[in-house]
């Protein structure tokens, strides 16, 4: 692999922005599928964030962009991947040692799962929706 990054984060008084990229060259399958060679890859996110405080703690509503083109080099066959999804959500932090995270994620990807078909290509994408509920607390 050969990548570079950068990260960019603006936290939210009350509005706020952070953003990861990274661009290089990777592991990935061929358009015709028969090797794995050096493709481009390029990919990451940007979000916006907003801080409410109220009586019922700290509220952080959000949406991101996620966008990612390149191998999945962790998937056998390191296959080719296309993402491009959109995120709304928020995150409420009800005292400082629990916070609740709750987002709708719009999915456009690639399924990296091989299909056995003969004369067809794998990994196609697919789109859907996906609903997402985390708690967290700490000590």
């Amino acid at each position: 692999d050969q990548r570079i990054a950068w990260t960019a984060v603006y936290y939210p008084q009350p509005f706020g922005f952070q953003s990861e990229w990274n661009v290089g060259r990777g592991p990935a399958l061929n358009e015709a599928q028969t090797a794995i060679e050096e493709r481009a890859v390029q990919g990451g996110y940007a979000q916006i964030m907003y801080q409410v405080k109220n009586h019922f703690g700290t509220w952080f509503p959000f949406m991101r962009y996620n966008y990612y083109q390149g191998g999945y080099k962790w998937e056998r066959n390191a296959p080719w991947s296309q993402i491009s999804d959109w995120e709304l959500g928020t995150e409420w932090q009800i005292k400082p040692s629990a916070e609740l995270t709750a987002m709708m994620t719009w999915a456009d990807r690639t399924n990296t799962t091989a299909r056995s078909s003969v004369d067809s290509l794998s990994y196609g994408q697919f789109e859907g929706i996906l609903a997402r509920f985390q708690f967290q607390f700490s000590y």
